[in-house]
């Protein structure tokens, strides 16, 4: 009886830690992650939508946050913030939001809203969104694939492309200390993203 129970507790154990490996490298995560939120981070929510700007600082107002450089962007300053200015703002039908450290698109991809502004949950949250952009490409990998984090129009995909090369060409070199392993995996990771390796 013992044995089961000892078996038992050790099966519940394992499945209850049995957290799901992210397929994306954390060289391309972090790529995404600059690409998104320059600062890296936490406490920034976006609208996407001009129409609804005046409808958002009106909403936005009424909460302490700071202002940025950027008119459509708010630093929301704690999680408790973001998530009460979030959660208005969605009730108030403003849903073209990028929320957070990687910037997810609410509309998009719905997570409950604390997962945005929390660093390893909005992680988690962006490994998921690239795998399923992967799975829309038929598993394939590419930088446009990449890219299509942000848009899939091809207009806009180009040009963060470009901008992910940019970042992910930094981040590399930010490695001095393995300088030249920097390089190999840079193009290891390129020629694996350009070899369409079918992933699993």
């Amino acid at each position: 009886m013992l044995r089961i129970i000892l078996l038992l507790s050790l099966c519940i154990y394992l499945y209850a830690n049995n957290e799901k490996r992210c397929i994306v490298p954390d060289i391309l995560l972090q790529t995404i992650k600059l690409t998104e939120n320059s600062k890296d981070y936490p406490y920034y929510i976006r609208t996407n939508e001009n129409s609804t700007l005046k409808k958002f600082n009106t909403i936005v107002s009424k909460y302490q946050y700071k202002k940025t450089d950027d008119n459509m962007l708010i630093d929301c300053i704690s999680i408790d913030n973001c998530i009460k200015i979030s959660s208005e703002l969605i009730s108030n039908n403003i849903k073209n939001l990028d929320l957070g450290l990687f910037q997810i698109n609410y509309k998009s991809f719905k997570y409950p809203i604390y997962s945005y502004f929390n660093e390893n949950k909005s992680y988690v949250n962006a490994c998921e969104v690239i795998e399923e952009k992967i799975k829309m490409n038929k598993s394939k990998w590419s930088w446009e694939v990449l890219a299509s984090y942000h848009s899939m129009t091809p207009k806009y995909n180009k040009i963060y492309k470009e901008k992910l090369i940019k970042n992910y060409k930094k981040l590399t070199q930010n490695y001095k200390e393995i300088d030249v392993r920097a390089n190999d995996e840079y193009v290891k990771i390129e020629k694996y993203i350009n070899d369409s390796l079918v992933m699993y």
